[in-house]
């Protein structure tokens, strides 16, 4: 669906006076991507960076409202 779309976006885009480089998209849904991200979540794993716990704490490292919530 998103493959369908993406001229038209582009065109928005363009009329909107987005710089951006046309000829080299930056799309999410490709394989080359979707690799990347696999690569870089088991190399986060493999470092200990992702464990199962209890219940996901989501905070930002300069925020402290994520951490607030565990008192």
């Amino acid at each position: 669906q998103a493959y369908r779309y993406r001229h038209i976006q582009r065109e928005g885009f363009k009329r909107l006076g987005v710089n951006a480089d046309w000829d080299h998209p930056y799309l999410t849904f490709t394989h080359d991507y979707e690799a990347g991200n696999v690569e870089i979540f088991k190399a986060m794993y493999l470092n200990g960076s992702v464990y199962r716990g209890r219940k996901p704490i989501h905070c930002a490292r300069t925020a402290t409202d994520g951490i607030d919530k565990l008192d």
